[in-house]
């Protein structure tokens, strides 16, 4: 980065604010820095402190100006011994108390670092007794820490009932600011482009293979064939485009999960909100190429419904694609392990085998297959809601009366939304477990 000194201080202080800290330490924070600089970062300090924040820094030497920023001083010796603990503004008073005057035009703080180095004589001990090493508050006492006691009383009555409060508006702008980042850096990688064009080639290669195969009842088999295969098509891509960025970003979040930047579930809700219009974004333009080359009836109430199954089923393969890229770090191993995963979904999704088909041992695979309610739910989208019986340029087809298509599925009764229901469960189970198993995997590293 090309970043100054100071520029770089001041980000390292913007990146813990994200996690919005009610108390801040800092390590020496105008070390390396001109006195430019080093002022401005005070006075970012300062302005943090200004916000009911309790801002500790330690600091070896520091002008006048700067000084002056401090409320409170701890002065300790090279042994480690508290010579002075007490407000700033009260800092001459103590030493002239002691019979030790700063000289006039010299500097308080450098006045102080002298006494305890023992350029004015053994001073310390005596300093070190008179404020009992640090324990009295003797000069901490003005009109300033009375106010300041009210202050916090205050706080204390009422910590119960903003408490909440508090730590909801911290999410939120957690969430918001991690929201602009994931925004940013996704509008910069050339993929999201890819993932586009990909979308948009493959649906109009399959338009063109199938060109209106869903008003032709000779093509029944084709279409079916066609409708699943645009489900798998989705299925995987989503779950691949996650397998290839998700596990990127793991290295990044540990370290700075680590440093208490932002909690996890800020997080993890941000990336989810950022990518969700992009997997939209993908799939509608794929649905809208696909349905109408490939000659599915021109409803909207049909559109609508065909668009939101497939939708729901793109982003419950990306967390299905997040699960495994969370688990294993090996690229190679995560795409083979989701297509192993996926693979039973798949058969049992009810079209390369009927449930009438299936040995009763196994048909309650079809009920947990989300690829079969997926798959349901778009097949009463193109063929039922009352279809119209189809065109056949034959003498007779049984397939004309989308009534006969449905039975043969093993389909009959629409259960469209019962469907949906089942795909939206899976889902959000599957986004509760990639949290649990992310947040597992952090607290282990």
């Amino acid at each position: 980065m090309n970043l100054s000194g100071g520029e770089r201080r001041k980000l390292s202080i913007a990146l813990e604010l994200v996690h919005n800290p009610s108390i801040m330490f800092f390590d020496e924070p105008t070390s390396g820095l001109d006195s430019l600089s080093a002022n401005q970062v005070l006075a970012t300090l300062r302005e943090l402190a200004n916000t009911s924040r309790n801002i500790i820094c330690t600091i070896h030497q520091a002008s006048a100006s700067q000084l002056k920023i401090f409320d409170i001083l701890y002065v300790l010796t090279p042994s480690g011994q508290c010579i002075y603990h007490g407000l700033t503004s009260n800092l001459l008073d103590y030493m002239a108390v002691q019979g030790l005057r700063c000289p006039l035009y010299h500097n308080a703080a450098d006045y102080i670092i002298e006494i305890s180095l023992g350029e004015y004589g053994d001073q310390t001990e005596k300093l070190v007794k008179y404020i009992d090493n640090g324990k009295s508050t003797e000069w901490l006492k003005n009109t300033y820490q009375k106010n300041l006691i009210k202050e916090d009383q205050l706080v204390v009555v009422n910590i119960n009932d903003e408490c909440k409060n508090k730590q909801f508006t911290n999410n939120l702008i957690q969430i918001v600011i991690l929201s602009h980042r994931c925004t940013v850096k996704t509008l910069r990688e050339k993929f999201i482009i890819t993932r586009l064009m990909v979308h948009i080639i493959v649906s109009a290669v399959y338009g063109w293979i199938y060109f209106g195969v869903g008003i032709n009842a000779s093509f029944i088999h084709d279409n079916l064939m066609l409708l699943f295969f645009s489900l798998l098509f989705i299925m995987y891509t989503a779950s691949s485009s996650m397998i290839i960025n998700f596990p990127l970003e793991i290295p990044i979040l540990s370290k700075e999960h680590f440093n208490q930047w932002y909690s996890l579930s800020s997080y993890y809700l941000s990336f989810t909100i950022i990518d969700l219009p992009i997997q939209v974004l993908c799939t509608f333009l794929y649905c809208v190429v696909l349905y109408y080359f490939t000659g599915q009836p021109l409803e909207w109430p049909r559109f609508g419904l065909y668009i939101l199954m497939m939708i729901m089923v793109g982003l419950l393969s990306q967390t299905i694609g997040m699960l495994t890229g969370t688990l294993f770090n090996d690229l190679k191993f995560s795409t083979i392990l989701t297509s192993f995963l996926l693979m039973p979904w798949m058969m049992f999704g009810g079209i390369f085998i009927k449930i009438s088909d299936t040995p009763e041992i196994f048909r309650w695979l079809f009920d947990i297959s989300f690829m079969k309610h997926a798959m349901e739910g778009i097949v009463h989208c193109v063929y039922g809601l009352d279809r119209s019986r189809l065109y056949c340029p034959k003498f007779y087809c049984y397939s004309s009366s989308p009534s006969n298509i449905l039975k043969d599925l093993d389909m009959p009764v629409n259960k469209y939304w019962f469907n949906l229901l089942v795909v939206v469960t899976i889902y959000l189970l599957l986004k509760v477990l990639t949290y649990l198993v992310l947040k597992k995997r952090l607290e282990i590293h």
